[in-house]
């Protein structure tokens, strides 16, 4: 894979997800207002990459298409998901949106052919650390890139997905409806952290080669929500079907760096 596709993709992840929080997306399905401060955003973190090739106005010009691109892509996102109000079409919506994102970057990486005076500079300056990571920069950016996918956006995508399968009817008449909703949101955030640092433990692990202690992380979770686990069917099919997929992200980013 090409450097600046790379570095493309890294500005991309942190742009769409880590500096996107989850009141700004909300923000942004209401007003305009918001959709341009994350398009402005998006723009100031593609441009970074932009500034290690060519000329200024090359640069201005893949930076401005790119950003006008993205803004006009959530705008359409957006609309698509007003009109289309269920979570099996929010997932295929978030996979869509994603891809058009990936293949404007991957046109725009055509246009980022040779290095200028700041990106020969900046290589460079990586070389004298090259001997203590003891990687080039190209596999550098490759391993920067799966460790980001391992959070947010591994995330993001899981959650659409377990919330896109079918659903057993909603019990009514709850009469701590509220507290069991604040009870519930806590849950989903800790069960994200979770789901965070197993896949990346599992990714550190599967470096180092300690595939046995791999199972050790996956039984910790497991005793963590035992009593769920044993009580709460439904949780419990989900439950698997969640820690299946992330096991399978944490292996495919595995199998990309070995």
């Amino acid at each position: 894979m090409k450097v600046s596709l790379m570095m493309l993709i890294i500005s991309h992840l942190l742009a769409d997800f880590f500096f996107q929080s989850n009141s700004l997306v909300e923000k942004k399905s209401n007003n305009i207002k918001y959709l341009l401060i994350h398009a402005v955003i998006y723009l100031v973190l593609i441009l970074l990459p932009c500034m290690l090739y060519g000329k200024a106005f090359q640069i201005i010009s893949i930076c401005v298409v790119v950003g006008i691109t993205h803004f006009i892509v959530d705008f359409l996102k957006i609309k698509t998901c007003k009109n289309f109000k269920t979570d099996k079409a929010s997932f295929w919506i978030f996979i869509v949106d994603q891809l058009i994102h990936f293949g404007v970057l991957f046109i725009a990486s055509f246009f980022l052919t040779d290095f200028n005076i700041i990106g020969n500079f900046f290589i460079e300056q990586y070389s004298f650390a090259e001997a203590i990571i003891g990687i080039d920069f190209q596999r550098f950016l490759l391993h920067c890139a799966i460790f980001l996918i391992m959070f947010s956006p591994s995330g993001v995508f899981i959650k659409l997905f377990l919330m896109s399968l079918p659903k057993e009817k909603a019990q009514t008449d709850k009469p701590n409806e509220s507290k069991d909703l604040k009870i519930e949101k806590s849950t989903i955030q800790a069960g994200s952290v979770i789901g965070y640092l197993e896949r990346v433990i599992i990714l550190v692990l599967g470096l180092l080669g300690q595939y046995a202690s791999i199972g050790l992380v996956l039984t910790a979770k497991s005793i963590a929500r035992y009593n769920r686990i044993s009580n709460e069917p439904d949780f419990a099919e989900r439950y698997l079907v969640g820690t299946l997929l992330s096991l399978f992200i944490a292996i495919i980013g595995l199998i990309i760096l070995k």
